[in-house]
């Protein structure tokens, strides 16, 4: 740090990053930031150890509207003159009112300039209100409060209530414009009510839930549609006849107040206003008036001289009374007869023709009942049923469900239908009882036995049987023969007799029995090859009179012991490590199972364990030869074997 120099009244460094301390302990510094400014700093690392700058006022008596403290942003020496070396912005603490001992209420104004003295256009008062002369922009304006009656224009929100605008004025105390400050929603002075200049687009349902409440329609309001409560809704015209109208005006219906008036295509129809007297009909004068007169006979004026009703004017429903009877024919030669909570009767031997006289139903005696077709009877339904014998003189062919009590065919019962049996409901050939059939069955795909405990029985005694074990297995109680067996999945703990097959394992034997889990027989059903239950043991019969344990070689080795080791063969071996003269160390490819094994050794003179010099390992074992003499001597070959 240079030293600092006083020169009357001012008071400078001779270098850059010069500091000014304070305090007894100096832990306040101003310190000179090279070509920007100062940096006022607390050096205190302790929590709220920051600076502090306090502008204070002499004043002993603040009144209304009296500076506590300013700064001014001015640029003094800006060679433009005149506005630009004015006051361009400032920030000030002014006070609201007298000071008192209970009462400190100050402003902070925030003045900036455009071509003038920087003048306020901000000011956060004391409690807490932001007012803001310009626009004020942001990504959002987040209101957290509730407005209040008597705002002027104020945004709140609430969690009940969302977003709040509240306002006051002569005309409307909210309006919404468009960017074209043209009005689009208003909320009148005092009311509740809106007012929209445009179309509304409403996505859901319109409610309007006071009853009797009003939709207005036309600049004038003169179409009302009232909710009635209770009721309905009231269509009035304050200026006419109020009329519903469909697709356009010549589809209406309207009131003059007396009638009811139907417009259709164009033509006005105007009802009654009182009912008519029991049986009459409604006619027209062929100008729309509507009258309630007497109907009278329909009856033509000559034989085949007038239709009951026309292509285009059709009558609807027809009513005739008990045993009533339609004739047809100049001498009513055919007669339909209603036969009462029965049904019609077609009189004598008469038919009823469909497309041609060809095609008919028709009974030529009383017992007899005749369908006629030149070429095929289609009947469509879930089930026909006869309750009869059925004699048919050609070929059944069925697509769907043939059911009679019993069926006796002299030729092939065929059905072309390819419906796949997934249950006893389905499939193109079903019974409800049991299938026999005296000769060969020929399936050309699978065969499912749908019930748990399912056999199969061979034989004509039935002496052989293929026996379904749920969710487990088939058993017979007899031998399986086959070319070859081939399984496909794994066996599991608890299975009696299991053969199975996993792309890891290959083929897996699995049984469970008193003595042996497993045991496998010559043809003379003498023991070969045993695995003793709950063991991991092998015994096999090779000469020895019985299936016995077997012991086998876990190592073995065939090396070079002279000079430089090599291994010659071995097995069960990873490594061979020369240890000193005549001392070597078999290093095991895998661990045994504990130190109990056995070690057989042999050279051209004699080999030996070298336990009680190193003791052996589950990993390792050491061996050495010696000759005659006792003497450690090298040899080529060795030969070692490990058994457990």
């Amino acid at each position: 740090m240079g030293r600092a120099r006083i020169i009357a009244d001012l008071v400078g460094f001779s270098t850059d990053s010069g500091v000014l301390n304070f305090g007894a302990d100096k832990e306040i510094t101003l310190t000179h930031d090279p070509d920007d400014g100062l940096i006022l700093k607390h050096a205190a690392t302790a929590d709220d150890s920051f600076p502090e700058l306090t502008f204070q006022t002499g004043d002993t008596d603040i009144a209304v509207n009296d500076l506590l403290g300013r700064i001014n942003f001015q640029a003094p020496d800006e060679g433009a003159g005149t506005d630009a070396i004015l006051v361009a912005g400032a920030i000030a603490a002014i006070s609201e009112g007298d000071f008192s001992s209970s009462a400190n209420a100050t402003s902070l104004i925030f003045q900036t300039g455009a071509s003038e003295t920087a003048t306020t256009k901000m000011t956060l008062s004391s409690g807490g209100n932001l007012d803001v002369t310009g626009d004020i922009t942001g990504s959002t304006l987040n209101a957290d409060g509730d407005t209040a009656a008597g705002d002027n224009a104020a945004i709140g929100f609430t969690s009940t209530e969302g977003l709040i605008l509240t306002g006051q004025g002569s005309t409307n105390d909210v309006t919404i414009k468009n960017d074209a400050d043209a009005d689009v929603i208003e909320i009148p002075t005092g009311t509740v009510n809106v007012t929209m200049a445009g179309d509304a687009s409403i996505g859901d349902d319109l409610l309007l839930l006071s009853d009797a409440a009003v939709l207005n329609f036309g600049a004038d309001s003169e179409i009302k549609l009232t909710h009635v409560h209770n009721t309905g809704l009231l269509l009035t015209d304050s200026g006419g006849t109020p009329t519903l109208q469909f697709h356009d005006a010549n589809e209406s219906i309207s009131s003059d107040g007396g009638h009811l008036i139907f417009t259709s295509n164009g033509v006005a129809f105007d009802f009654p206003s009182a009912d008519g007297s029991d049986g009459q009909v409604l006619k027209t004068d062929g100008s729309g008036v509507l009258s309630f007169v007497t109907a009278s006979a329909n009856t033509p004026s000559s034989a085949d001289g007038q239709a009951l009703g026309s292509a285009s004017l059709e009558w609807s429903d027809l009513f005739l009374a008990d045993a009533g009877t339609i004739q047809f024919g100049n001498d009513q030669d055919v007669i339909l007869t209603h036969v009462a909570d029965t049904g019609l009767l077609l009189s004598g031997t008469n038919v009823i023709q469909f497309n041609d006289a060809s095609q008919n139903i028709g009974a030529p005696s009383n017992a007899i009942l005749d369908i006629n077709a030149t070429d095929e009877i289609e009947l469509n339904a879930t089930l026909v049923d006869v309750n009869a014998n059925l004699d048919v003189s050609g070929t059944i062919v069925g697509a769907s469900t043939l059911s009679a009590t019993t069926g006796t065919f002299s030729g092939v019962l065929k059905t072309d239908d390819a419906t796949e049996a997934t249950s006893t409901t389905d499939g193109s050939l079903q019974t409800d009882g049991g299938l026999s059939v005296v000769k060969d069955a020929v399936f050309g795909d699978d065969i499912k036995l749908l019930s748990d405990s399912a056999v199969i029985h061979f034989g004509a005694d039935s002496d052989i049987t293929l026996t379904h074990a749920a969710d487990t297995s088939l058993a017979t109680n007899g031998v399986m023969i086959a070319t070859t067996f081939e399984p496909t999945a794994d066996t599991a703990a608890g299975d009696n007799a299991a053969i199975g097959f996993t792309s890891a394992e290959g083929l897996i034997l699995t049984g469970q029995g008193s003595t042996n889990d497993v045991t496998i027989k010559n043809d003379a059903d003498a023991d070969v090859a045993v695995i003793p239950t709950g063991t991991t043991n092998f015994g096999f019969n090779s000469g020895f009179g019985s299936a016995s344990t077997a012991y086998g070689v876990r190592a073995w080795i065939n090396f070079d012991g002279s000079g430089t080791i090599s291994i010659n063969a071995s097995g069960g071996v990873s490594s061979l490590t020369d240890i000193a003269n005549a001392a070597y160390q078999v290093n095991f490819a895998t661990a045994m199972p504990d130190t109990n094994f056995a070690m057989c050794i042999s050279t051209r003179i004699h080999g030996f364990d070298r336990t009680e010099i190193v003791a052996r390992s589950t990993t390792s074992c050491q061996v050495g030869t010696f000759n005659v003499s006792g003497a450690g001597t090298e040899f080529d070959p060795v030969n070692v074997i490990f058994v457990r």
